[in-house]
């Protein structure tokens, strides 16, 4: 995945998080990432839906050989 594609289709999934591309600044080279904010989730519930949900788009993707939570 390229970081803003995995921030959109987590979007879609119902899933709001970052792209590095958000927080660059400069010219230097954007890491591969994104990034997750808890801020103040409704349940704990909510949560591990919405890590499962980040885990299964990161699995469809087999490029992916180091994902970090």
């Amino acid at each position: 995945w390229r970081s803003n594609e995995f921030a959109d289709r987590a979007k879609r999934e119902g899933v709001t998080i970052l792209s590095a591309e958000t927080f660059a600044t400069g010219r230097g080279r954007i890491p591969v990432a994104v990034r997750i904010c808890l801020g103040a989730p409704k349940s704990r519930e909510a949560v591990a839906g919405g890590a499962e949900i980040l885990a299964g788009l990161l699995k469809e993707n087999e490029r992916i050989t180091r994902p970090v939570f």
